[in-house]
């Protein structure tokens, strides 16, 4: 069976926020914005209609989902993101900007080559992780001076430690820049002292960090996504989230 057509609904305020701080970059005032939501509640439909509205007006979407069984690979979702990039990109500018990066970058963009693999490969792992970091900065910067950029990772609850690293690295840079990187996640116990703790606690104090956080949604929207999917439904369903609504009121 194929996938249930949803109708997007009872999202159009965190759409509009999104997009409003989407906006700012424009003019070169770029940040860092959370979406918070438990599981289910619809973070993910939320940032895919974020990166439909983008690409249509032509600017650059870098996105892709952190999974849990990917939490220790290094750099995972930033291979999807890059490989799903949609935008006006020109490959042989950025090995340009990019210069002695370029080696460290083609992990995550093949198409880059690896015209310093030999340099590469004697390098220390501490110099290994520098090169990127600083390589996917640069590129970040170089893709926004081309047309606003958005990086849009969904679950990072899951994402790797490195990865939050490099997002932590390029947020430095992006105040002036238009880069907009929205992560979204779920509530999740971790001791305080855990690397991704750190990392989206840097992030919230230190980077102009926006938050959203996505509450359930209110009846009138499920009833809309209701008459989709049961067009048919018992009237007593209707009055059941009615009262619902009125009871949360």
């Amino acid at each position: 069976d194929g996938e249930l057509d949803l109708p997007f609904t009872g999202r159009s305020a965190e759409l509009a926020q999104l997009l409003g701080w989407l906006e700012e970059t424009e003019s070169g005032a770029g940040g860092v914005a959370f979406i918070e939501g438990e599981a289910g509640i619809g973070k993910t439909r939320l940032l895919a209609e974020l990166g439909a509205l983008v690409r249509e007006r032509g600017d650059l979407v870098l996105e892709a989902r952190c999974f849990q069984d990917e939490s220790e690979a290094p750099h995972a979702v930033l291979v999807r993101s890059f490989a799903a990039m949609s935008g006006p990109t020109d490959d042989r500018e950025l090995a340009l900007e990019l210069g002695p990066y370029s080696a460290a970058m083609s992990r995550l963009l093949p198409q880059l080559g690896r015209r310093e693999a030999e340099v590469d490969a004697r390098a220390d792992p501490e110099e290994q992780r520098q090169l990127l970091h600083e390589g996917v900065r640069r590129a970040l910067l170089f893709l926004a001076r081309r047309a606003p950029l958005l990086l849009a990772l969904d679950d990072v609850q899951w994402c790797d430690v490195d990865t939050l690293g490099i997002v932590r690295h390029v947020a430095r840079s992006i105040a002036r820049a238009r880069i907009l990187i929205v992560l979204a996640f779920r509530p999740c116990e971790r001791p305080s002292d855990d690397p991704r703790s750190e990392a989206l606690a840097w992030l919230r104090r230190e980077a102009a960090c926006k938050g959203l956080e996505v509450a359930e949604l209110r009846s009138g929207a499920v009833l809309r996504i209701v008459d989709r999917v049961l067009p048919d439904s018992e009237p007593s369903l209707r009055r059941a989230l009615e009262y619902y609504e009125q009871a949360v009121e």
